[in-house]
């Protein structure tokens, strides 16, 4: 039963309706509530050849 209908069939008081409305998607939600933040292409690419720099010299060290 989405919020609304229980709402409009007097499931939730109008408080608890807008206290979930104020506070989606934390409350009351009970799948995908992990988000993630995706870096930018240009930290990643940088990210990418520091990584291949520190490979080339730890092989050079062998």
């Amino acid at each position: 039963m989405g919020k609304a209908v229980a709402l409009e069939s007097k499931h939730i008081t109008q408080n608890k309706y807008d206290h979930w409305r104020y506070h989606y998607p934390t409350v009351g939600q009970t799948t995908h509530t992990h988000f993630a933040k995706v870096i930018s292409q240009e930290l990643s690419d940088m990210l990418i050849a520091e990584d291949k720099e520190i490979n080339k010299s730890e092989q050079k060290k062998k």
